[in-house]
This record gives structure tokens, C-alpha cells and sequence, in this order.
């Protein structure tokens, strides 16, 4: 079976063809760097590693680019107001530059903690503020853009497509626009962006250009970034589904005027995510960062969480949400840990290890099909519980001798380059207090003291730890979640 994905422009599910053979060039739109990332922005980041993943399983090479926007980025996400860096730089009463930096560090170290691949391009929009103007002149020269009092503006009506992405149509867009609350004579029709902004002089990222001192539009970064990175057409444009209209849509529009080309191939977006069924709301109690609940409940349940939906999927974050996935989180790290402490193997039948072959393989092949499906997750994960029960039930019948316990973990390491969560496979440092009343316990159970040992089992809860019974003997962990 090809790879199908659902592209956003076509709004169906099509069949895949890469530009290059084996090769797919992806353009991610990544954060604004004036705070730190809620969960929402992190939802979007991990889901995208998720499917650069999947490409990469299934045997492409990906590269990959992701911004970071570091100006321009204007609060209501319209064409007045203030830029949401310099907003917070007032704020903290601090640099620009230096707000950009600071949650520019703090994103990346959120990314490292979730497990992202780090992209193959992160460019900043300050390091491209030149070859913005460059594009934007060739915008001017084919008449695609216009000057007015320092600001430069796309003339929307002189794209004939304007809203083939969001669906959006010119003449209904017409009032929604008038009624912002924009300088309205600088423009010839109230439905053009802008692409560059005259700056007053008090205003703190500014550069000089041809149309005089400014900065540039929000659009127009990745627009600029894509082609200087990855040319004039590529493979896959992926975001959030907040950001296919107004900024996908401004994008198609300008990149096609200036190159004469399509811009994208195909089109990618993730669904919103909920807290308890509305929207994240600062008011109610529901907004959450990403280092918040990295924090609180552990960067591998967080990761494990925001993959466990299909991306066209809505997830529905909710406290018992989270607890369940680091329950199926600690299994899957458990189980990989029970299978590593196996020594000492005894020999089975030739027909058992042919048939855990047999399966391992079936699993392979049904995910490879799953992913091909437009990443079709509820499979995959299907098939990753059924291999961690295959995997238990082998060593509960000791069926498990040197050659299995390989074919075993290379499966783990293969399916973990989809889900990277071995990475927090870290030895946890027990107590001396919780060892001894772990054994304790034991010593209860083995002269069947089933009382005394569940207050022991009682105390050890309450101290922040749990306990689980194995054929191994008495597992240890840290409950996170008392």
C-alpha cells in the first residue's frame, strides 16, 4: 500500500509523490518566542515529529524545516496593534532581543524534554530580514504588492485562488475586514495584509528598506524561509489548524505571486486541543504550559499523551487523561526493563521462536500499513499493545531464550523510533527507607501475613512510591502521580 494523507487544499485523502525519490522536504510552522509554549503549541510540535517519524519508518528521508518568529508577530494576528515581543518586552521591562532569546532557549529545552527531533533547519526571522526584502520587491515589481506611507500591502483581489486552502471567499471576507481597526486609507481594498509595517520611531525591532524604517509582516517570514531553505516548491506545508487561515492562506497567495509556482505540494494540520472540553482558558484554571505538566507528570506521559490521537483528531486533555497515559507509559517502560533482566535462558522449541518471528513481522507489516493510511494511530498503538502482551505472556510462560529475547528488543528499539520513550527509561534512586519496607513486605507475604502487608504496601504509597509483583520479585517505582 502507498502513502495517503488527507491534504488540507484538496480536503481529501490522495495518494503521496514525493518531489525526490525517497526524499521529503516539510515545512513546519514553529513558535512565536515571547513566552513559554502551552500545551496546545506543544500538541502541534510533537504531532509533527510524530509524522516525520512515520516518513522516516517507512524509509524517507525527511528534511526538515522550522521557524522561529522572533518579530513581527502582531498580538491580534491582524494588521494593528502591538507585536506579541515587544508587548511582553514591556512587560518584563527588558530587551526585545533579549525576551526573544530567553523563550527561544526555554522552547527548545520544553522540545528536548518531549523528545522532538531537533529540525534540520530553525531559522530565525531576524537572520532574514534582507532576503525579505528582496521578495517583497519582486512582489512590487509584478504589481502583486504596493507602497503606502512605509507600509507595504498584498493586493489580495490580484490572486485569483485567495481562499482555496480555508475556503474562505473574497467578497465574504470583505466585511470582517473593514471592520478592523486599521488605517483604512492606506490601503486599496480593506482585504490586504500587510507584508511590511512602518515602524515609529520609538519602536524597538525596526530595519531600514527602500520603503523606509520597519519590520515585516508575519506572513511573509515563512514565505521567505521555505524557498531560500527548501526551494520554490516543496513537499509538505504542516501546522496547527489555527494557522490555516489568516497565515497558510497569506502564504500560498504571496509565495505563488512571487515564484509563479505552487508553493506546496501538500498540506498538513492538527487538530485543536481541548481541556475538559473547552479551549484553554487562562480565567478558568485551564491553561497549562508545557513545562508545567513536563513537571508534573513526566515529559514521557506528556509525549505519549498528545501522540495517542490520529493529528486530524481533536484531544480532549483532562487530568484522568493524563494519568491514563502514564499508566500505559509505565507499562511499556516496564516491560521493556522486565525483558532486559532475563538471564539465564532455558532452551524451547524451534517452532516457538518461528512463530514469535512470524508475529513480530505481522506487527511491522500492520503498522507500515497504518502509517501509509494517513497515519492511522489507533493501529499503531493496537499493535504496540499487543506486542507488549506478547512480550509478557512470553516471559510468564518462559518462553524466552537469547534469540527471542534479540528479536524482542530489536522490535522495541524499532517501534520507539516512532514513539521515543525509552529515552526516559532513567534508573530511579529508591530509598534506603523504601527498600526496607519493601522487604519487609515480603517477608509478610512469604508467611502469608496478608494484613501486615498491606500496610506496609499502605506506607510505601503514602511516602510517593509503588509497588508491583513479578516473577522478577518486587518492582520499585516512583508514583508520580500521588
Amino acid at each position: 500500500m502507498a502513502l495517503q494523507i488527507f491534504d488540507s487544499l484538496k480536503k481529501k485523502k490522495i495518494y503521496f509523490n514525493s518531489i525526490e525519490p525517497n526524499k521529503i522536504k516539510m515545512y513546519t510552522c514553529g513558535p512565536t518566542v515571547y513566552n513559554d509554549i502551552h500545551i496546545g503549541n506543544a500538541k502541534t510540535f510533537i504531532i509533527f515529529d510524530f509524522i516525520k517519524r512515520c516518513l522516516m519508518y517507512i524509509g524517507y528521508e525527511v528534511i526538515h524545516v522550522q521557524n522561529i518568529t522572533d518579530v513581527g508577530h502582531l498580538v491580534d494576528d491582524s494588521d494593528d496593534g502591538d507585536d506579541k515581543i515587544l508587548k511582553q518586552a514591556k512587560k518584563e521591562k527588558i530587551d526585545p532581543y533579549e525576551i526573544a532569546r530567553k523563550y527561544e532557549i526555554n522552547y527548545k529545552k520544553d522540545m528536548a524534554d518531549l523528545g522532538i527531533i531537533k529540525p534540520d533547519y530553525e531559522p530565525r526571522a531576524t537572520d532574514f530580514i534582507q532576503k525579505i526584502i528582496d521578495f517583497i520587491k519582486i512582489l512590487i515589481e509584478k504589481d502583486f504588492a504596493y507602497q503606502k506611507n512605509g507600509s507595504v500591502y498584498f493586493r489580495v483581489n490580484k490572486f485569483n485562488e485567495y481562499g482555496k486552502l480555508s475556503g474562505n471567499k473574497l467578497d465574504e471576507l470583505k466585511q470582517d475586514a473593514s471592520e478592523r481597526t486599521i488605517k483604512l486609507d492606506e490601503k486599496e481594498d480593506p482585504r490586504d495584509f500587510s507584508i511590511w509595517k512602518e515602524a515609529e520611531s520609538n519602536h524597538l525591532m525596526q530595519w531600514d528598506s527602500p520603503w523606509g524604517s520597519g519590520f515585516p509582516g508575519w506572513h511573509i517570514e515563512c514565505s521567505v524561509m521555505a524557498k531560500d531553505l527548501l526551494g520554490e516548491t516543496f513537499d509538505i506545508k504542516s501546522g496547527g489548524i489555527d494557522l490555516k487561515f489568516p497565515h497558510h492562506e497569506d502564504e500560498i497567495a504571496q509565495s505563488e505571486c512571487c515564484n509563479g509556482k505552487e508553493y506546496a505540494n501538500y498540506y498538513m494540520h492538527s487538530e485543536h486541543m481541548l481541556i475538559d472540553g473547552e479551549k484553554m482558558s487562562k480565567s478558568k484554571g485551564t491553561f497549562y504550559t508545557a513545562r508545567e505538566l513536563i513537571e508534573k507528570y513526566g515529559a514521557g506521559a506528556v509525549r505519549l499523551a498528545l501522540i495517542s490521537n490520529n493529528y486530524r483528531q481533536q484531544i480532549n486533555f483532562s487530568n484522568e487523561f493524563i494519568i491514563q497515559s502514564k499508566k500505559i507509559f509505565d507499562r511499556y517502560i516496564e516491560t521493556y526493563n522486565r525483558l532486559q533482566k532475563l538471564n539465564n535462558l532455558n532452551l524451547i522449541e524451534n517452532n516457538i521462536e518461528e512463530k514469535i518471528k512470524n508475529e513480530i513481522d505481522n506487527f511491522n507489516k500492520n503498522i507500515i500499513e497504518a502509517i501509509n493510511d494517513d497515519f492511522n494511530n489507533s493501529i499503531i498503538i493496537s499493535q504496540t499493545t499487543a506486542f507488549l502482551k506478547l512480550v509478557n505472556n512470553s516471559i510468564e510462560n518462559n518462553e524466552v531464550n537469547n534469540n527471542i529475547k534479540n528479536i524482542f528488543n530489536h522490535f522495541y528499539i524499532k517501534i520507539d523510533q516512532l514513539k521515543n520513550l525509552l529515552k526516559y527509561n532513567i534508573e530511579i534512586k529508591i530509598p534506603n527507607e523504601i527498600k526496607e519496607l519493601a522487604k519487609q513486605r515480603d517477608e509478610a507475604r512469604n508467611n502469608k501475613d496478608w494484613p501486615q502487608s498491606d500496610i506496609l504496601r499502605e506506607k510505601i504509597l503514602k511516602l510517593g512510591y509503588a509497588i508491583k509483583d513479578s516473577k522478577e520479585g518486587t518492582i520499585i517505582i516512583k508514583n508520580e502521580n500521588r
